[in-house]
């Protein structure tokens, strides 16, 4: 028996003509942006000519329950996990459901919740609390209700509800029941995150249907119910409960599936958060394995694939591959889709199939915002593999996609330290790529800029306060950027500095004074101390780590060829040009990377004679 948003306004004009409140010129402009939809315009008018209290008053005497709920709602609430959107001002809602929560022994309530208090963000993002997120305000808390443009604004550009609607709409598919989807704020959130919905609308003609489904395309997906198909004496609701009732047991017997992120099942949470602290990642495995067949689902075979990753050991990927995937069905959500190609990904760079890994990190992007963590994960990875197998142009893009898309956000700071270090290295690697057989593709083609690259690592080295790692990249960045500036002593004390760290730190990992060491020596090959960069070389060669990659044994095969080179030393030239041979088409193969495949062809027509 309440009147729809339109309805209510053309309420207001009345009354507000009929009270004096509101001359024909204020009526008429009122009604001409009704005419045109333009529902906030109208409402700024009615509330300038006759004041907000006595807007909202009249909001309240409208909007007040005094029945019972149709019951379609009933059918709703059998829908939902915890949380429900509404842009409704009544308490139809979390009525029906505190009541229907109580027949089940839950008396904890359900919480109102609004859309510009921090606080009750986060209550709707935990997951934790039944809730209903009132976007427009409450009936009952006359201050919070919502009537003019300014007011909308201050709810929908407030940054923290932007960040909320954006990850509702990446991890949660929503259908819209009794809307008329008008609402435009909403629809641009769900564009620019490229998100899909559903809704059951109901359209008077077929015109009226058309235009909806041009305004709606790509975003909403209309379950259209026809007027003609009411039954004598019922009314729109009569079609809407079948519908609820087919989606209420298709969700139960697991046909329909939801795009959320499902959070772990409780029973075997703290399972797996015992397991993590105390770092037995392979007993996790293991316990996974043994509980199989009790707990099998999509959330516990990303689990396995994390600790799987934790692990360190591949041969795991071949349990999930022949026994998880075999036993769950083919639908997942997006979320848990993201999740597995990024530990499938992990677990592909891992055993070495560097190709495969990066392919399936590709696939995680570009779909959803930075909410999504699995994406920005995956993105990640996907840079470093490509700066690894020297593809470095698209490296770059990644890179610069990821630094614009987190540069701000406080949670990703080792991340974000790592991509400056990516981010400054490319600046100057016309100084310090310096392998044999150069094919003279750099970076956009641009020349070394030590300044940008000084900038890069000063801001890594500002963020890497407890980052052992990202503070000794830093320090070498910068090293890499006095080498392009011809500051050659300041770069031999920036390197000191970053090998201090990798040696006093004992969090910073072996991979890095690997490769730290091999940059040092290449500078003082470079600069002419030919003796001090054989010493760092072996110092390198000792520090590298099984098991050997092929991308590692080709950089260290090159470096070697180089020194032994400038040192006129033919013999290890020789063994150094075998090993480059050898492990080069060794990185082409497992990697496909066209750049290694390039420089091998050419390092071959220099310096291998045929027999």
């Amino acid at each position: 028996g309440m009147p729809g948003w339109t309805k209510f306004l053309n309420d207001l004009i009345s009354m507000g003509r009929r009270e004096g409140s509101l001359d024909d010129g204020e009526a008429a402009k009122a009604q001409e942006y009704l005419a045109q939809n333009r529902l906030e315009d109208a409402a700024d008018v009615l509330v300038s000519a006759m004041s907000e209290a006595s807007c909202q008053t009249k909001v309240q005497s409208a909007f007040r329950a005094s029945g019972q709920p149709a019951p379609v709602v009933e059918y709703i609430l059998n829908l939902a996990d915890g949380l429900i959107i509404t842009t409704n001002y009544d308490r139809l809602i979390e009525n029906a459901w505190e009541r229907t929560l109580e027949r089940q022994g839950i008396r904890n309530g359900v919480e109102k919740l609004l859309p510009v208090e921090p606080e009750d963000i986060r209550l709707a993002l935990s997951g934790d609390v039944y809730a209903v997120l009132k976007l427009h305000g409450d009936v009952e808390r006359r201050s919070t209700v919502v009537l003019t443009k300014k007011r909308y604004d201050e709810v929908y550009e407030n940054a923290e509800f932007q960040k909320f609607l954006e990850r509702f709409f990446v991890t949660h598919r929503p259908l819209f029941v009794g809307c008329s989807m008008t609402e435009d704020r909403i629809l641009r959130v769900m564009r620019s995150v490229g998100a899909t919905g559903y809704a059951l609308l109901a359209a008077n003609s077929r015109a009226q249907r058309e235009e909806t489904m041009a305004r709606l395309r790509g975003v909403v997906r209309v379950i259209w119910l026809a007027h003609e198909d009411v039954p004598p004496g019922g009314d729109i609701h009569d079609l809407i409960i079948p519908v609820l009732r087919w989606l209420e047991v298709r969700r139960k017997i697991g046909h329909v599936i939801w795009d959320v992120d499902t959070a772990l099942r409780a029973q075997w949470r703290a399972k797996m958060r015992q397991y993590y602290d105390s770092g037995q990642f392979r007993e996790a495995l293991e316990w996974i394995k043994e509980k199989w067949a009790q707990w099998a689902s999509w959330e516990l075979a990303v689990e396995f694939l994390r600790f799987a990753d934790m692990a360190g050991d591949p041969s795991a990927w071949d349990f999930y591959i022949n026994e998880i995937c075999a036993s769950l069905p083919a639908e997942r959500t997006t979320v848990i889709e993201h999740a597995v190609n990024y530990y499938s990904g992990r677990l592909h760079g891992q055993a070495g199939r560097w190709l495969s890994a990066m392919a399936l990190h590709a696939a995680n992007s570009p779909k959803l915002p930075p909410s999504d963590a699995y994406q920005v994960l995956s993105r990640f990875e996907e840079a470093q593999l490509r700066f690894r197998v020297e593809d470095f142009e698209e490296a770059q893009r990644v890179l610069e996609d990821l630094y614009y898309l987190l540069i701000g956000t406080d949670g990703e700071r080792r991340k974000f330290v790592d991509i400056l270090k990516f981010l400054g290295t490319i600046q100057v690697l016309d100084t310090i790529y310096d392998a044999p057989g150069r094919d003279g593709v750099w970076v956009d083609g641009r020349n070394a800029n030590g300044a940008a690259a000084r900038r890069y690592a000063a801001d890594a080295l500002a963020m890497a306060t407890d980052y052992s790692d990202g503070q000794a990249w830093a320090w070498t960045v910068s090293a890499f950027a006095d080498e392009a500036d011809r500051m050659y002593d300041e770069a031999d004390e920036k390197y000191r500095r970053a090998l201090q760290v990798t040696h006093d730190r004992a969090d910073c990992r072996a991979s890095t004074r690997f490769h730290i060491l091999l940059y040092h020596s290449a500078f003082l090959r470079r600069t002419g101390r030919l003796e001090d960069a054989l010493h760092v070389f072996e110092e390198a060669a000792g520090a590298m780590l099984a098991p050997r990659r092929a991308p590692d044994d080709f950089k260290l095969a090159e470096q070697r060829y180089l020194l032994a080179d400038a040192r006129g030393d033919t013999a290890a030239a020789r063994e150094a040009t075998a090993a480059i041979v050898a492990y080069g088409q060794d990185a082409a193969d497992m990697y496909g990377t066209t750049r290694i495949e390039r420089r091998l062809r050419e390092f071959r027509k220099k310096h291998v004679t045929a027999p």
